[in-house]
């Protein structure tokens, strides 16, 4: 198999992948499209951030990011709040609601993860692990 055949076949998968996993997206909540999905992830993981951190992490804009956080709160995901030691500066952090949604997705994810990886020799699941994680790594030093 020849470079364009491999690269061809590993994108084709990864997004087959991608497509089964947001499936779930709109069993949970319709109301969000994927990338305000990814948002909220990315909030879950990091508690608290400022708006340029995502401004530079989804590379948009900063009034597209503003309608984006906007809609956010709008549907009661998202709230800003201002730094104690700055009030000049907004965070943007998760909502009772958004932590919920997180703790629900996370759940549902778990229990299709657990269903797939019994599936999956431990030896093969080490090996993809290890795949990721380079793939990972050479990403960070990328970009």
């Amino acid at each position: 198999m020849d470079y364009e055949e491999k690269f061809k076949k590993i994108d084709d998968l990864f997004f087959d992948i991608i497509i089964e996993q947001f499936k779930h997206l709109s069993i949970l909540e319709s109301a969000l499209n994927i990338r305000d999905f990814l948002i909220v992830q990315y909030l879950a993981k990091n508690n608290s951030v400022i708006m340029s951190e995502l401004i530079s992490v989804f590379g948009t804009a900063a009034t597209t990011m503003t309608g984006i956080i906007n809609n956010l709160v709008d549907k009661d995901y998202v709230k800003r709040r201002r730094r104690n030691d700055d009030r000049r500066v907004v965070e943007v952090l998760l909502s009772q609601k958004g932590e919920e949604f997180y703790k629900k997705d996370k759940n549902m994810a778990k229990e299709n993860a657990r269903d797939l990886l019994e599936k999956i020799d431990d030896r093969l699941l080490e090996n993809i692990l290890d795949i990721f994680s380079k793939i990972n790594e050479e990403n960070s030093r990328i970009t």
